[in-house]
């Protein structure tokens, strides 16, 4: 297995991102959020505050904060699985809120050499993994505001 870094240099790319977004994902474009790290080891994903991503409270909705964390384990997983015969869906997530988001943001995925370890035990079974990737979201002073858990199911396709 590798990393394919030609996807990871397109999706860094913020006109390459949007275009693939517009195909892909396009309720992560209304957001504005970029991939701002992308490598073997981590991926790391960026949101600017805007008047359209609070909710009632003033503070950055869930929902947002969500996503991002999702883009963050899904880019780094989908690089990791491009080009191979390894499927992959996400199956159920786990959140914990600490404080209110406002500003600026970011989520960090550092699970790298966590899905590479299981794409490899991948090859060796026909049965579907089911690994757990984590994200934290941060915000613009570095402080912890949200821990989330994807679990995202990979399967060798014939």
């Amino acid at each position: 297995m590798s990393f394919n870094h030609k996807l990871a240099k397109t999706l860094l790319t913020p006109w390459k991102l949007r275009l693939w977004m517009l195909k892909k994902l396009p309720m992560a474009l209304l957001t504005g959020m970029i991939i701002v790290e992308l490598t073997e080891e981590q991926c790391k994903v960026r949101v600017r505050d805007h008047w359209w991503l609070r909710n009632p409270f003033r503070s950055v909705y869930w929902a947002v904060q969500s996503m991002a964390a999702e883009l963050s384990t899904g880019a780094l997983l989908y690089a990791h699985v491009s080009g191979t015969q390894v499927q992959f869906i996400l199956v159920e997530m786990r959140a914990k809120f600490y404080k209110k988001l406002r500003g600026k943001s970011f989520y960090f995925c550092p699970a790298g050499l966590e899905i590479s370890k299981e794409i490899e035990a991948l090859q060796n079974t026909s049965e579907a993994r089911t690994v757990i990737i984590p994200a934290t979201a941060l915000n613009g002073s570095e402080e912890i505001v949200a821990q989330f858990e994807f679990y995202w199911q990979l399967r060798k396709t014939n």
